[in-house]
């Protein structure tokens, strides 16, 4: 994991590893997922090991840390802050990690929780899972 990070941006990675670090307080018994893509980096947090049926995922890129909501489009979001086109997932730009204690965040990943099943802290997982990305990777 930490090869992984290195590789990023030192003001991304700053922002990934406190952000990592809040989405594992809010979702204790959930795995991480996580995903090398050569140009991105993602880490998903699921209650098993498929990225599928996550619940959130951090998306780190060159040009900054994105929220991803990964059953984004179903969610409600009546201040309009989700972003994207795609037939699943929205995401937020996060400029800092205090960004999740917003009330429009704070009430999206209380949605995206419920949609996963409720209360993902009693789950037993909490470990961290490499995986290997699908497809070709991106240089």
């Amino acid at each position: 994991l930490k090869a992984l990070f290195s590789r990023l941006e030192p003001g991304v990675k700053k922002l990934l590893v406190a952000t990592r670090k809040a989405l594992n307080n809010r979702f204790p018994g959930l795995n991480e997922l996580v995903y090398d893509y050569g140009r991105s980096l993602v880490i998903s947090w699921s209650p098993n090991e498929r990225g599928a049926d996550g619940v959130v995922a951090l998306d780190a890129k060159a040009d900054g840390l994105r929220l991803v909501f990964t059953h984004g489009v179903s969610l409600p979001d009546p201040k309009k802050v989700l972003q994207g086109k795609a037939t699943q997932i929205r995401f937020i730009m996060l400029k800092a990690a205090a960004d999740l204690n917003r009330p429009e965040v704070v009430e999206l990943l209380a949605a995206a929780e419920v949609m996963a099943g409720g209360d993902l802290k009693s789950h037993n997982g909490g470990k961290v899972v490499i995986k290997e990305s699908k497809g070709k990777k991106r240089t």
